[in-house]
């Protein structure tokens, strides 16, 4: 399986506050969160079933899917993001950088979500 490269901003990551409990840390999951507020519909908004809806949940699972697709695919693409949990569940190596140098790169299972730039 090709490698899938991922940047992650150095910057973003001191603002973003990221983190996960210790015991879940080497665990895989099916399950990706994805956090948004349901109160601007159509935008976003709860259904009749209690379940997010909208335009932006719309947009976020197709998003996931394409992504999916692609990693399935042997495709190799590069996506830049602060959140550590979505980088560990599709990519397979990740950079830090930090004022465009780049400070860390590795295997993502070797991802520390400690790191504090």
């Amino acid at each position: 399986m090709k490698k899938f490269s991922i940047i992650l901003l150095g910057a973003t990551l001191m603002l973003s506050g990221c983190g996960t409990d210790d015991a879940n840390q080497d665990e895989k999951s099916d399950v990706l969160r994805v956090g948004m507020s349901l109160k601007y519909p159509p935008m976003t908004y709860v259904d009749n079933s209690g379940q997010p809806a909208g335009l932006e949940v719309d947009i976020a699972k197709e998003v996931i899917n394409a992504i999916m697709e692609l990693k399935n695919s042997g495709i190799n693409f590069i996506f830049v993001t602060h959140k550590l949990e979505f980088a560990k569940k599709f990519a397979d190596y990740y950079i830090f950088m930090d004022n465009g140098k780049i400070i860390e790169s590795n295997d993502i299972d070797k991802l520390d979500y400690s790191i504090n730039l």
